[in-house]
């Protein structure tokens, strides 16, 4: 299932050139393109003016004695990371496959839920048969509603809001290359980026999934991978993490939370102090007390908190700079006179 320009017949063309000779590479033969029917009638204006043009490519795949299903499923895999690219390279908006396996067919799109089989007659098909079938709804929430942003995903239909995706994000770029070199060898550069730019949560967690079960592992290991369970250990085999963090919160006293942002906020002050201490030195006119360190460090601390001091505070402080540097001043005119 391939989304492709609706709009663009240039682009279109372009697109089906690089689908296919992609898996002609790849030593598939193509029985060729079905353009799905489709029911325009229940979808809104937004979802209309942004519809693609949805077509199917049938590819004639080895038979089960020679190649196992998992084995081809890699094989597409990396032919449809190919065509991504390539798609990529040649700077054409609106291009999505939805769904090149040969295990399942994805049908979605931007419309309601009770829409789906009025939308696409496919599914209430009596000839369509399948021995499975999963259906998911969501609304968007964190991106803006696209067509190929649509539940559900390749391999996944996960209802996001997942609140560590920028860390989680880092950590596979900075990972993928390793991943990649072990799993698919010289093929590892066809799958990089593994999160393909734009992607919403659930898809960056579905790109990644799919990558790890592509590599060979089963979904079970994958799904355990990717989200851990919760801790439910004793507290003799917990990470050392854990137990740093609770002898730091029991130095604050039974009942006392310490909060995350007063962690942060501890390294700022003593930088803070260092920095003030260093300003005294170089002033000749200021002589270092503990009473102006304090001072401060106060206010540093209410501006990390929100809270500026007012112009009365800052006057109050100019007059004591002006105090402190009057004596060192008259002492200096007395010696050159």
């Amino acid at each position: 299932m391939v989304f492709l320009p609706r709009t663009d017949l240039g682009a279109q063309e372009t697109c089906r050139t690089i689908v296919e000779s992609a898996i002609i590479e790849a030593g598939y033969t193509i029985y060729g393109w079905r353009q799905v029917p489709v029911d325009v009638s229940v979808i809104g204006r937004k979802a209309q003016e942004t519809r693609p043009e949805i077509e199917q490519i049938m590819i004639a795949g080895p038979m089960p004695d020679e190649v196992d299903a998992a084995e081809f499923e890699k094989n597409l895999y990396l032919v449809r990371r190919r065509i991504e690219k390539r798609v990529i390279a040649a700077q054409i908006q609106g291009f999505y496959v939805c769904s090149l396996s040969c295990r399942s067919i994805i049908y979605k799109g931007l419309f309601l839920a009770e829409s789906l089989s009025v939308f696409y007659p496919d599914l209430v098909d009596t000839r369509f048969e399948s021995r499975v079938a999963i259906f998911h709804q969501r609304y968007s929430t964190n991106t803006f509603p696209q067509w190929w942003l649509a539940q559900p995903f390749r391999c996944l239909a996960h209802n996001g809001e997942i609140n560590t995706i920028r860390g989680n994000k880092n950590w596979m770029l900075s990972h993928e290359i390793r991943m990649a070199s072990i799993a698919f060898g010289e093929h590892s550069e066809d799958i990089k980026p593994v999160i393909p730019a734009g992607a919403s949560d659930t898809a960056a967690l579905d790109a990644t999934f799919e990558a790890i079960c592509r590599s060979g592992r089963d979904a079970p290991t994958a799904k355990l991978m990717l989200v851990p369970e919760a801790w439910r250990g004793g507290e003799e085999d917990q990470p050392d993490r854990m137990r740093r963090r609770q002898r730091e919160d029991g130095r604050h006293g039974a009942g006392e939370e310490r909060q995350d942002h007063q962690l942060d906020r501890e390294p700022q002050r003593h930088r803070a102090r260092a920095r003030h201490e260093r300003a005294e030195i170089r002033d000749p006119g200021l002589r270092p007390d503990r009473e102006h360190q304090d001072r401060q460090t106060e206010r540093y601390r209410e501006r990390s908190q929100g809270r500026s001091p007012d112009r009365r505070w800052k006057r109050q402080e100019e007059a004591r700079r002006r105090r402190r540097r009057e004596p060192a001043l008259g002492s200096r005119r007395r010696l050159v006179m």
